[in-house]
């Protein structure tokens, strides 16, 4: 597992969720390295533990057993305060529905995500250099509701690189678009990728988007069948 350059590593990862007179296993003795600065795609279908397995790494769920250490750091054990502390100065996160908050502006949207995260993140990007980078210049002003799908996506892109990422953890961020704004959303991951060099986790069931990646791990019933 333990590779030059590694950012994150995890072993052994099972994780078991507790249903009314069942056991769900979401993930099954899963270990996966990513490199710093690398491109991944987890492809598969709905239910197969691609989302579980991100959040994991992300330090959003703790694994029920396993490691996962992000940039040598154990998170399984750590306190909420901890993990908080851990993703506010490591990670961003892009979610399929966006999770803008409603009544603020997209400007206020980043930065009130810079003044949670400062207190651990290393850097901080400007607020206009995020805008012009995800193509929101001139619509800082408007509310999510004032945006098309494509711009609230752009928008919540925007809000994850806030604080300048190492990680961006991206959970089927086409989703809920049409092809032409996938396509776009997918080129900006892509541009991030190349001129920030941030080391990005992409959860898709779309091959095609998966393919935009420098390497796709596939899964299968809670387990990585395929390693490419």
């Amino acid at each position: 597992m333990n590779r030059n350059g590694d950012l994150i590593e995890a072993e052994g990862l099972c994780k078991i969720y507790h249903t009314e007179g069942e056991d769900v296993h979401a993930l099954r003795d899963v270990s996966i390295s990513v490199a710093r600065g690398e491109f991944l795609s987890i492809v598969g279908p709905s239910g197969c533990g691609k989302s579980t397995l991100l959040y994991v790494l992300g330090g959003l769920t703790t694994a029920t057993s396993g490691s996962v250490r992000i940039d040598g750091q154990n998170l399984i054990g750590l306190s909420d305060t901890a993990l908080s502390r851990v993703r506010a100065g490591t990670t961003g996160f892009v979610f399929q529905r966006f999770n803008l908050f409603p009544t603020l502006t997209v400007r206020q949207n980043i930065v009130l995500a810079q003044e949670i995260s400062r207190s651990g993140a290393r850097d901080m990007l400007n607020a206009d250099e995020i805008l012009s980078r995800v193509g929101l210049r001139g619509k800082e002003r408007r509310r999510p509701s004032e945006l098309s799908m494509g711009e609230q996506q752009r928008a919540a892109i925007a809000r994850a690189l806030a604080h300048c990422p190492a990680i961006l953890l991206a959970d089927e961020p086409t989703g809920n678009l049409d092809s032409a704004n996938s396509e776009a959303i997918v080129a900006l991951f892509r541009e991030m990728h190349r001129d920030l060099r941030q080391t990005i986790l992409l959860v898709t069931h779309n091959r095609e988007v998966a393919e935009a990646a420098e390497r796709i791990v596939q899964m299968r019933d809670g387990r990585i069948v395929h390693n490419s």
